[in-house]
């Protein structure tokens, strides 16, 4: 299938992640309103036979999701305390263990990184490269060179809000009718870049669907500035090393049956909500659904996910694209060799 890379350019604060699911969802509301239903179910129906479309989550321009669902054996820990011991100039266990937390914290790693160490990659060699000229473990965060927890720059803040009563437009004088919601700012011209691989759909076709959720906006609170962005597509490879073992996670994915068992994961229970004007019928609510998050670790064969059907209690024609875009790369070291 053809990979494109999708740029979302940030115009406006967001409510809601840009989860691969989410994007989804998103997806074939504008396939419906640009290319009419029939379109759609034609498509949705080519979907439940195989991954005819696979979208990944996206995340800050020029960085993966970091793996750190990883194990470290313990001769890595070893090697681990002694990078700690020799760029610290300290033996302090206490030191060391804040040392670690703070590893697990890492979130990111650049492309360039990626490229450099996927066709033999080592968590210690990993980190090791990372604290290389580094007098303090609390300086971590400000290597830009390597790895960063957050690499745009946003700040959360809570909005409080009234209710508005719907018969007289405007506040009840009994209640108020308070509540609070985070919005996320990120600073201004901070770009997203999330991937997709299809043959179903043209470029043009992609282009025009992406256009509608572009003009329309994404999630929460969208039809009142939230979630607006300019998206971009282009034509993009993935260089793929020679005999791959692992393969990184970039989506939300449920496993499918003969996927490997062997695997490194960070799940997360999703409850998920219809959008839309399925979002105003019986109820909007999904089913939960357990999933892994982008960063985890399948070894083995390429994972491929599924798509799950009835998610919803009321409309059994609802799915959720859980199919996996994952990402070759070679595992070496102690994990690898003892599974």
């Amino acid at each position: 299938m053809k990979t494109y890379k999708i740029l979302w350019k940030i115009r406006s604060p967001l409510e809601t992640e840009l989860q691969s699911d989410t994007i989804f969802g998103h997806f074939c509301w504008a396939l419906k309103f640009v290319y009419g239903e029939k379109k759609l179910l034609l498509f949705l129906d080519a979907l439940k036979n195989n991954p005819v479309l696979v979208l990944s989550s996206a995340f800050p321009a020029g960085y993966f999701p970091f793996p750190s669902s990883l194990p470290i054996s313990h001769s890595e820990l070893k090697q681990l305390k002694e990078i700690f011991a020799e760029n610290f100039n300290s033996d302090s266990e206490i030191e060391f263990a804040k040392f670690k937390k703070n590893l697990k914290k890492v979130r990111w790693i650049s492309y360039f990184h990626w490229k450099k160490f996927a066709a033999g990659f080592s968590v210690i060699e990993l980190y090791k490269e990372m604290v290389e000229n580094l007098s303090d473990s609390e300086d971590i965060w400000n290597n830009q060179k390597v790895l960063q927890e957050q690499p745009l720059k946003r700040k959360k803040v809570t909005v409080t809000h009234n209710q508005i009563n719907r018969l007289n437009g405007t506040t009840s004088k009994e209640n108020a009718g308070l509540f609070d919601e985070i919005t996320v700012f990120y600073e201004k011209n901070s770009v997203f870049e999330s991937y997709l691989q299809t043959d179903f759909f043209t470029m043009e076709e992609l282009s025009e669907i992406f256009g509608f959720i572009s003009l329309n906006g994404f999630g929460k609170n969208k039809y009142t500035g939230k979630g607006r962005f300019d998206i971009s597509l282009k034509t993009y490879e993935f260089r793929k090393p020679e005999n791959p073992n692992a393969w990184l996670l970039l989506s939300n994915t449920v496993p499918a049956e003969d996927d490997s068992r062997f695997c490194f994961y960070d799940g997360f229970m999703k409850f998920g909500k219809l959008g839309g004007s399925y979002a105003v019928e019986d109820s909007p609510f999904k089913y939960p659904i357990f999933m892994f998050r982008p960063g985890s670790i399948f070894i083995g064969k390429k994972p491929r996910g599924k798509l799950l059907q009835n998610v919803h209690p009321y409309n059994q024609n609802i799915v959720q694209n859980c199919y996996s875009f994952s990402l070759a790369f070679v595992l070496k070291g102690d994990t690898y060799e003892n599974i």
